[in-house]
């Protein structure tokens, strides 16, 4: 087993493993999954990223991840499970995206975190030699999405686990995106957050390179104005700004934008602009 800082492949190996789940904390199923990696690999230490994703939403477990992504200690290990398709032919795999690695579901989960760090190489998980001895069809988090992030972390190569995929096949949402029009900017809600602010697919960095000047939302017969912070509007007022992850958000101040517009993940929201 390789000691922690020891080379490989050109780069430190880590034994972080940082987890993002949507199994909460009521039952035992992150505990689970952390002690089957230490009964591996007792090396390892854990980043818990999330467990509240909401339940099966992979979309809101793709931007959770994406915006936590940037923050990652180099080389880390993320074990992702928002896995609504767990049992089915989806495929399991393992993505070296070269600053982290990802162990999860095929299931577009991972779409935003490939935007921070570009895949180098994506292999599908079908050696049985590094899973559980006995693997359920509904605790693949356990029985192989687990194994697998133990064995990494002790330095086995990604490419031990399984076939090689193609990176252009890796499952991507197409709702990332937002649609640039002359008059404005459509973006998808991809998110809303504990808070009710809403959160969108347009990032300050797309913003930026097309030149052009957020001027606030229309949404339903309300103008919400862009502004820096929730300071610079009356209590109760609405706003759009650039969250601290670097999306546009859309939030009331002191209230809930996501009830009291009624908005949903998926909605459409124009966005005016100038150049």
């Amino acid at each position: 087993m390789l000691q922690l800082g020891e080379l490989w492949y050109g780069k430190i190996v880590s034994k972080t493993i940082a987890l993002i789940s949507d199994f909460g904390h009521n039952d035992a199923f992150v505990g689970i999954m952390k002690s089957v990696m230490k009964s591996i690999n007792d090396d390892v230490f854990f980043i818990d990223l999330c467990h509240e994703v909401a339940p099966q939403n992979v979309l809101s477990g793709a931007y959770t991840l994406g915006t936590c992504a940037k923050f990652l200690p180099k080389n880390s290990i993320v074990l992702g499970v928002v896995d609504p398709g767990v049992g089915t032919d989806r495929q399991a795999i393992v993505v070296d995206c070269g600053d982290f690695m990802l162990v999860g579901p095929d299931n577009g989960l991972f779409s935003m975190a490939y935007d921070v760090s570009e895949p180098k190489r994506a292999f599908v998980l079908e050696n049985s030699d590094y899973f559980s001895e006995v693997i359920s069809s509904t605790f693949h988090g356990r029985d192989i999405f687990a194994p697998t992030c133990a064995h990494l972390a002790a330095g086995v190569d990604p490419s031990a686990f399984g076939p090689e995929k193609a990176i252009a096949d890796l499952h991507r949402f197409s709702e990332i995106g937002p649609l640039i029009k002359d008059e404005g900017i459509d973006c998808r809600v991809i998110h809303v957050d504990g808070f009710g602010n809403v959160s969108t697919n347009l990032s300050q960095e797309t913003l930026k390179s097309l030149g052009r000047e957020a001027l606030g939302v229309q949404i339903h017969n309300v103008f919400a104005p862009f502004k820096q912070t929730f300071g610079d509007v009356a209590y109760g007022e609405p706003l759009c700004y650039f969250s601290s992850m670097g999306f546009l958000e859309l939030g009331i101040r002191n209230g809930n934008a996501g009830l009291d517009y009624k908005i949903k993940q998926r909605d459409t929201i124009r966005v005016k602009t100038k150049e």
